[in-house]
């Protein structure tokens, strides 16, 4: 299981590489994509002290699991984003997200 959680993590640290140069030629982040690269490090740092001690009460396993379902949605639902505002609301975390059907 924590390789498989490995895979996704740098999965997720070198998707800003691969889908840079998309969203810049798409114009999102005419201005580079360095929003986007903080956005995710300030969701990884949120979610590790917000949940480190709820994953010590509740259990790693079962947070690490839901952890890996929550992300991978996340990430599903990022794809169809239309603005950097709203990638970055869901790189970030998918609770604070604007309204990305519109």
């Amino acid at each position: 299981m924590i390789a498989l959680g490995g895979v996704f993590e740098f999965y997720d640290i070198f998707l800003s590489a691969y889908i840079a140069p998309g969203l810049i030629a798409n114009g999102m982040y005419p201005n580079g994509v360095g929003w986007l690269i903080f956005w995710s490090f300030a969701g990884m740092f949120v979610g590790c002290m917000g949940f480190g001690p709820i994953a010590d009460r509740l259990g790693r396993r079962s947070i690490f699991i839901s952890a890996l379902a929550w992300y991978s949605v996340a990430s599903a639902i990022m794809a169809f984003q239309h603005s950097a505002d709203q990638v970055n609301a869901w790189r970030f975390s998918p609770a604070s997200a604007p309204d990305w059907s519109k």
